[in-house]
């Protein structure tokens, strides 16, 4: 089905083209439309349970922060699944299930620990994913701190009126930088060093 649109998808748009590639252009929608299906699964599965915008909150708090620090992908396809929905779902169930009222030393300590991973290791790329340039690089790594803080201001604004959200926000925002970490790397089956797909 998937790649049935990514064909529809590129031919559509390069049947007026003589030089566009369209075989470039069906991988890219085969991958663009298969992150949104992961996405709208998560939430079909979450709505029975009544985690529908826990979850979305939690997606919205990762993607923020992981399409500019970008982090660890995984050798395998379906452990990057339980990867990214353990991080989507862990925080929307446990805000669900206990009650975590964050205090300002989780802020803080929270903060500091995903601002100087960011500062350390953003953007973290693979051997498939490179970043072109060190400008490139300064630029994701400041977008992806200011991000991080302006997640955890909202989250600290709502604290108060919204706190399963709250613990949500920090928590998700933190998960997401922890993927840029070299063990991350290891996890998911790269070298943490090379960034290269181990054996």
């Amino acid at each position: 089905m998937i790649q049935f649109l990514a064909e529809k998808t590129a031919n559509y748009l390069a049947k007026d083209c003589e030089t566009t590639d369209v075989e470039v252009l069906k991988y890219g929608y085969y991958l663009l439309y298969q992150e949104w299906l992961v996405k709208i699964g998560a939430l079909l599965i979450a709505l029975p349970f009544g985690l529908f915008f826990h979850v979305l909150t939690s997606i919205v708090a990762f993607i923020l922060i992981r399409r500019c620090a970008m982090g660890a992908h995984a050798k395998y396809p379906i452990v990057c699944r339980i990867v990214t929905y353990t991080i989507w779902f862990g925080p929307a169930i446990l805000s669900e299930f206990f009650f975590f009222r964050l205090t300002i030393i989780h802020y803080v300590g929270l903060y500091i620990f995903g601002a100087v991973s960011l500062f350390l290791y953003a953007p973290a790329e693979t051997d498939v994913k490179k970043v072109p340039n060190q400008q490139m690089r300064k630029h994701l790594k400041i977008e992806a701190i200011a991000w991080l803080s302006f997640l955890f201001l909202v989250a600290a604004v709502i604290q108060g009126i919204f706190p399963a959200t709250s613990f949500i926000i920090v928590t998700t925002a933190t998960l997401a930088c922890c993927m840029v970490h070299p063990w991350m790397y290891w996890i998911n089956g790269f070298d943490p060093v090379t960034r290269e797909v181990r054996g």
